[in-house]
């Protein structure tokens, strides 16, 4: 007499192998999420740090003068004089620029600016040189370590005019 069908090791065997299957590739999606939550952090930071540091720079090397801060101080917020007198300071982790009269955000809510310096390095006679620093950190919406993620920028710019 001949039966078809599994026997109860033969089931339990197969069970076993699909098992391991599903959990190894489980497993091998949560890494590779993980690497791309990481990932989009890391250059949502660099993205904007650059674009931002690049965009200051070129305002700074384009301005009549330097209103604040003065020769030899350290501001928070950074004031240029010329065609179109410009500012850039940071409200609510964003930095700002306020060009003719309009604010524009330079930087988004997925990002939070840190400790802002803008330095003077200038003397007596000599042209202004502004050194730009700091922090950009990803905002953490989930309070999940995948999102942590800061860089510090340093820059310096000379005034042309």
């Amino acid at each position: 007499m001949s039966e078809r069908g599994f026997t109860l090791i033969e089931l339990v065997l197969y069970t076993g192998i699909i098992g391991s299957l599903l959990l190894v590739s489980g497993l091998f999606l949560q890494i590779t999420q993980e690497a791309q939550i990481k990932n989009q952090s890391i250059t949502e930071v660099e993205q904007q740090g650059i674009v931002a540091l690049d965009y200051m720079t070129r305002t700074i090397r384009s301005a009549a003068s330097v209103t604040t801060p003065q020769p030899g101080t350290t501001a928070g917020s950074l004031v240029l004089a010329g065609v179109s007198p410009t500012t850039f300071s940071v409200a609510a982790g964003v930095l700002q620029t306020n060009e003719n009269g309009g604010t524009f955000n330079l930087t988004n809510n997925k990002v939070t600016m840190q400790n802002v310096q803008f330095t003077n390095l200038a003397r007596g006679g000599t042209r202004d040189i502004i050194r730009i620093s700091f922090t950009l950190a990803r905002t953490n919406p989930y309070n999940n370590n995948l999102y942590e993620y800061s860089k510090t920028y340093i820059a310096s710019a000379e005034v042309r005019l």
